[in-house]
């Protein structure tokens, strides 16, 4: 019988939390998404479905689907060639911030790279700015983009880009603020959806809400968006997609709860 490890490195930041074979416990993290998992993924079906992933950070959901019987390809920055799409507040020095940045997303690399090890995984990486993310010579099934547009510059062209790679399934997933939300259900019923999107959805605003301010106090480098999923409809539209299914549901933040949306989109447009 294997020791048990007791300790996780100490150049690893995990993003997620997350269990990981050989530990007794499961590793420290910003977000718990292990409670409400499937609602984020949109309840979709993995098996045997090759997933494009875009920011994987630790790896959480990487690893999840794997169980699920998927085949999983990453897509996130090179650590070595690229930079985080750092606000450049002009009253700061944001340069460094971004230096900074990249420290602790090498470690968040690092803790990919272990959990990826402990867990026997057969995920790849793609290392590369979404934003100079080719077409790959063989297309993904389904791509999935959870909570990473509003830290890119362009999230309109990581949309187009993730997308010239995928031709069946799009998911996406984002906070909610009071502008976006659809409705105060948090119950994942489909009734509920259905009423919900028919009586608030498509009455609401499309929106893309510019988030970094000027004053000291609400300096924000690395968050520029504010997404309405109105807005991420017209943007899938554009790029041949239309919406499947709509839900909300709750994922947890330092131990706090966090009302999140889940787009899933099918390919309308064949692919090229």
């Amino acid at each position: 019988m294997k020791e048990t490890i007791k300790k996780f490195p100490k150049n690893c930041k995990f993003y997620t939390v997350q269990e990981i074979k050989g530990f007794d416990k499961p590793t420290e993290g910003l977000f718990d998404l292990r409670e409400n998992i499937d609602a984020l993924l949109g309840y979709c079906k993995f098996k045997r479905k090759k997933v494009l992933e875009l920011g994987p950070a630790s790896g959480f959901i990487t690893f999840y689907l794997e169980t699920k019987g998927a085949k999983v390809t990453c897509v996130d920055l090179s650590i070595k060639k690229d930079k985080w799409d750092t606000v450049p507040h002009q009253k700061k020095d944001w340069q460094k911030i971004q230096k900074k940045g990249m420290k602790d997303l090498s470690k968040v690399r690092n803790a990919f790279w272990f959990a990826h090890k402990q867990n026997q995984s057969k995920a790849k990486l793609i290392e590369t700015h979404v934003k100079n993310l080719k077409k790959l010579k063989t297309p993904h099934d389904i791509g999935l983009v959870s909570q990473v547009l509003l830290h890119i510059q362009n999230p309109f062209l990581a949309l187009q880009n993730m997308s010239l790679n995928v031709k069946e399934k799009m998911i996406i997933s984002d906070q909610i603020d009071d502008m976006g939300k659809i409705s105060t259900k948090n119950k994942i019923k489909i009734s509920n959806i259905k009423k919900s999107i028919k009586n608030n959805f498509f009455k609401s605003n499309s929106f893309l809400k510019f988030l970094p301010r000027e004053d000291e106090k609400n300096l924000n480098y690395d968050t520029w968006w504010k997404l309405s999923p109105l807005t991420i409809i017209y943007m899938m539209k554009i790029l041949g997609f239309e919406k499947e299914k709509y839900l909300e549901h709750i994922q947890y933040c330092n131990n706090k709860p966090v009302e999140m949306y889940t787009l899933v989109f099918r390919r309308k447009i064949k692919l090229k």
